[in-house]
C-alpha cells in the first residue's frame, strides 16, 4: 500500500614490491710507514710481510616480496530505525512551471505547495519493522495562469476555499496506517491489501538497499505508473528509481538519485504525462537515527509534438523536503 502525498551497493589489493640494497666488503692493500732515523727522512716502502687477512663478504639473502592485508572499503546499513510513537516531521514543499505551446498560443501555469505532514510510529516489531500512520497537518497552494494575479489557499486560514480548492480541506488529516521494514519497503498488514496501483513516489520513505554497502554502490526499485491512453483506457508503465550512496560525512550519508522510463514509450500524449515523474537529486540520511534528514529533486524536461506537430510541453518541477 502507498499512500498518496508521500512523496518520499574491489578490494584493492596494493602490492608494493620492496627493494634492497646489497652492499659488498672491500678489501684494502696495507700501507707500511717505515720511520727512518738520523737525518729525519722519511721513507715509505712496500710491506714484505704477509697480507692482512681479509673480511669475507656476507652471504646474499633472497629477497621476498611482501603483500600487505587487503584494505576493504567502509560498508554501511542504511535502515530505517522506528521508535515507539515516535513524530517524524518532513514539510514537502514543490514548486512547478509548466509551459505548453500549440502553433502560435503559448500558455504558462505556475504551482506551488507546501504540505506540513508527518509520520507516527504505531508499534515496532522485533524484526525493526513499524506499523506507522501517515498524517498531513496542512496545505498552502498557490496557482497563477499566465503571469496573472496568483490565487493563494492555506487550509490553516480556516477560510471558504477559492473555485478549485474546494478539495483540499479533504486531504488533511490521517491518510492510513502502513506497515514498513526497516529498508521502507511497505510489507502486508493484517486486514489491510496492498494496492500495486498507488505511486510509490508518493510514499514518504525512499527504499534503502537490503544489505550493507560501500560508496559508489547502487540499489534500484521498479514501480508502475498510471497514464491515459484515452478517456476510457488507461495503462500502466515501469519506472525505474535508481539511487548510488555518492559519500558518507560523519553520520550523515548523501544519496544520489535518478528516475529513467523500463516501458519504452513512443505516442508524444503519454510522455507529456511524464514531464514530472522523473526526478533526480540528492537525498540525505542519518545513520544514526536511521531517518531522511532531507530531500531535494529536480524534474526539468521537454515533450514535442504532444498535441500535433510543432507542439510542445516543458516543465520544471523542484521537489524540496527537510526533517523538522
Amino acid at each position: 500500500m502507498r499512500i498518496a502525498s508521500f512523496l518520499g551497493r574491489s578490494s584493492l589489493g596494493v602490492a608494493s614490491e620492496f627493494r634492497t640494497r646489497v652492499f659488498a666488503a672491500g678489501t684494502f692493500a696495507a700501507i707500511v710507514v717505515a720511520a727512518g732515523t738520523g737525518s729525519g727522512r722519511v721513507a715509505f716502502a712496500e710491506s714484505t710481510s704477509t697480507p692482512a687477512a681479509t673480511t669475507p663478504a656476507p652471504a646474499r639473502q633472497p629477497i621476498a616480496a611482501v603483500r600487505p592485508l587487503e584494505v576493504k572499503p567502509a560498508e554501511y546499513h542504511l535502515v530505517y530505525k522506528f521508535l515507539l510513537n515516535q513524530d517524524v516531521h518532513m514539510p514537502l514543499s514543490v514548486d512547478s512551471h509548466i509551459q505548453v505551446q500549440k502553433d502560435q498560443a503559448i500558455t504558462n501555469t505556475m504551482n506551488q505547495s507546501t504540505v506540513e505532514r508527518h509520520y507516527h510510529v504505531d508499534s515496532v516489531e522485533p524484526d525493526g519493522s513499524a506499523i506507522v500512520e501517515l498524517f498531513i497537518d496542512n496545505v498552502k497552494l498557490t496557482y497563477a495562469f499566465n503571469n496573472g494575479n496568483p490565487i493563494t489557499y492555506d487550509t490553516s486560514k480556516k477560510q471558504l476555499p477559492p473555485r478549485g480548492f474546494e478539495g483540499v480541506n479533504r486531504s488533511l488529516g490521517m491518510h492510513g496506517r502502513v506497515r514498513f521494514s526497516p529498508q521502507g519497503n511497505v510489507l502486508p498488514l493484517a486486514g489491510l491489501p496492498n494496492d500495486p496501483a498507488t505511486d510509490p513516489s508518493e510514499s514518504f520513505l525512499d527504499p534503502m538497499p537490503s544489505k550493507p554497502i560501500h560508496v559508489g554502490e547502487e540499489w534500484f526499485e521498479d514501480f508502475k505508473v498510471k497514464v491515459s491512453v484515452s478517456r476510457s483506457l488507461n495503462q500502466r508503465i515501469t519506472l525505474r528509481r535508481r539511487y548510488t550512496l555518492e559519500s558518507v560525512d560523519g553520520k550523515i550519508a548523501t544519496i544520489r538519485l535518478r528516475t529513467s522510463e523500463i516501458t519504452p514509450v513512443q505516442d508524444a500524449q503519454i510522455r507529456a504525462q511524464l514531464v514530472q515523474r522523473t526526478p533526480e537529486g540528492k537525498i540525505t540520511f542519518d545513520l544514526d537515527r536511521g531517518v531522511t534528514v532531507s530531500r531535494d529533486l529536480t524534474c526539468s524536461r521537454t515533450e514535442n509534438d504532444v498535441m500535433g506537430e510543432g507542439s510542445q510541453i516543458a516543465a520544471t518541477t523542484h521537489w524540496k523536503g527537510c526533517l523538522r
